[in-house]
């Protein structure tokens, strides 16, 4: 009853990004989905929708210092706290996130959302700088991109080549850790968005197009394909 009243949030934790006395830290914080946005507006205070809802809002406050009470309420209790869904308001809060609680809690962690890409400046440096980062969370059951990560193109190997290109260290460390080199294909999960045209047009057919991502993405691994084996 103590660590569900100290360490526990049914919601999951969001967690955001702030510059603290020239420190960059992470923190629990309001997370939104990224439709929360006007379109062309900057994510940032005053550009949010009216009525917008937080992904998870915060309904606990964490007492995390009593994990230092002693040994043993250390080991039960920090698998607890860490063993949430962690849900990032983009990849410079995963990045500040993951420095602070070092390679041994990055190990417990289990279920992680992005909801933002960046696409330049800082934030697309920490794309590929996060994720090498979470290359210790060799025990994660879901990574989810709920976030748009195309840049050029909406083809499914373009945007798979463009998750590698930052991803390609936690992806193959995954893989190294669970005994096969596609295992983190498994629990790597896309918002349907990344596979329609930002233009429109014709439907896509998410389910195949899903489908084709993961193929391409296996083959980066170093997986030899079904499509390449019956060329072979």
């Amino acid at each position: 009853m103590i660590y569900e009243m100290t360490l526990a949030d049914t919601n999951g934790v969001s967690i955001v990004g702030q510059q603290y006395n020239y420190r960059r830290i992470a923190r629990r914080g309001k997370v939104f989905a990224p439709e929360a946005y006007h379109r062309y507006g900057r994510r940032s205070r005053g550009y949010l929708k009216t009525g917008s809802q937080e992904v998870s809002p915060i309904s606990t406050d964490f007492v995390p210092a009593l994990l230092a009470v002693n040994k043993q309420i250390n080991a039960e209790a920090v698998n607890y706290l860490y063993g949430h869904d962690f849900i990032f308001a983009d990849s410079t809060a995963l990045h500040s996130f993951l420095a602070a609680i070092g390679p041994r809690n990055q190990q417990r962690l289990t279920d992680i959302a992005i909801m933002a890409w960046g696409h330049s400046g800082v934030g697309k440096g920490h794309n590929h700088s996060s994720l090498t980062l979470l290359a210790g969370a060799t025990r994660l059951k879901a990574l989810r991109l709920t976030c748009d990560v195309r840049y050029y193109s909406s083809k499914p190997q373009y945007v798979a080549r463009r998750v590698f290109l930052d991803a390609h260290w936690f992806l193959e460390a995954y893989g190294t850790a669970n005994g096969r080199k596609d295992a983190a294909v498994d629990i790597l999960h896309l918002k349907d968005e990344n596979f329609q045209s930002y233009w429109g047009g014709e439907k896509v057919d998410k389910k195949a197009a899903r489908q084709r991502f993961k193929t391409e993405l296996r083959s980066l691994l170093g997986v030899e394909t079904s499509k390449r084996k019956s060329r072979a």
